[in-house]
């Protein structure tokens, strides 16, 4: 592809020599090819500037869009460690089973959709109910405990 920069450039070198042939001719019929040829590079110029912005705004729209997919791809790998289930307690949440970085744990799928995945936090109360930080959702994760037993 050639570069549009490099193209307005050899356009305005071309336009200052048809001025200077245009300088050195007397004779009316090469003048007027010369202001023909003239009026043709002026038009050409102005389609590679109109060519120019509209490269410009391509790249940014590619810029954008390919932020976008790296930061789909980036939460749908995050999002593939986790699977739905269903807890001892009866709760149906996401579970992380853990590795070098992240112990197991659940999150809760309503926020989800929300692009949070945030670990639920154990109550600590005997009915085996965790909670969601950031949505407040109580899950019933683990079995009920016996308290008299």
């Amino acid at each position: 592809m050639v570069d549009i920069a490099a193209a307005v450039v050899s356009i305005n070198y071309l336009r200052d020599f048809t001025k200077w042939v245009r300088g050195l001719q007397k004779d009316a019929d090469v003048l007027t090819r010369t202001n023909a040829a003239e009026e043709k590079v002026g038009e050409v110029y102005d389609k590679l500037q109109e060519l120019r912005g509209e490269n410009l705004d391509l790249l940014e729209q590619n810029r954008v869009l390919a932020e976008r997919l790296r930061a789909a791809e980036d939460w749908k790998a995050k999002r593939d460690q986790y699977k739905l289930v269903k807890t001892a307690g009866g709760a149906t949440v996401l579970h992380h089973g853990g590795d070098e970085r992240n112990v197991a744990h659940h999150a809760c799928p309503a926020c989800e959709p929300k692009q949070l995945l945030v670990p639920l936090q154990d109550r600590g109360v005997a009915n085996g109910v965790h909670e969601c930080p950031a949505c407040g959702a109580p899950y019933s994760v683990d079995a009920v405990q016996n308290r008299w037993g």
